[in-house]
């Protein structure tokens, strides 16, 4: 997902810019109750994994039906885009074992910058777009007109052996 246009790495922030984000954060995700799911953040801190700064939250969540969710939830900024790692358990706590497979997961993670595709560039795809509904139907009439010409003619000779043998056979019942 895009990030805000004014904030384009956590990284590039001093410590006192990343303290007021992270406040922030937290007091949103602190808002997000309603009627039917009572959220609490049970741990938050701002952690660095290999060098890259994630804001951490523990949520423990209550379902209506009386039913807890346990989330952990990595979030952080790279090149202009927002990543969320999130690992979530319905009724039963959040081990260890689950813990270590999603810092695994983001410990390799690598926020590299991704070439744009040919298919976004506007003039390829005008260009296409042309080619096909211009230039295919021509190609597909030309192809049958091919077909017809080279597999439906009969030379000369064989269609005058044909008339010959039709008058033939009409001379053959007038009689």
């Amino acid at each position: 997902m895009k990030a805000s246009e004014s904030l384009q790495d956590f990284d590039s922030l001093n410590n006192d810019e990343l303290n007021d984000l992270f406040n922030d954060y937290i007091e949103n995700e602190n808002s997000k109750n309603s009627d039917e799911l009572t959220e609490t953040i049970t741990d938050s801190s701002i952690e660095t994994i290999n060098g890259v700064s994630y804001f951490y939250t523990e949520v423990s969540s209550l379902l209506p039906d009386k039913k807890n969710i346990y989330i952990h939830k990595y979030y952080t900024v790279k090149r202009g885009y927002i990543y969320i790692y999130s690992l979530q358990s319905n009724g039963i706590s959040i081990t260890d074992a689950m813990v270590d497979d999603l810092n695994y997961i983001i410990n390799s993670s690598e926020y590299v910058s991704v070439k744009k595709s040919i298919l976004e560039n506007g003039v390829f795809t005008e260009t296409l777009s042309s080619i096909l509904t211009v230039a295919l139907p021509i190609a597909v009439l030309i192809i049958i007109y091919l077909i017809i010409t080279c597999f439906g003619k009969k030379d000369r000779a064989k269609l005058l052996q044909e008339e010959a043998m039709l008058r033939e056979q009409y001379k053959n019942r007038k009689k």
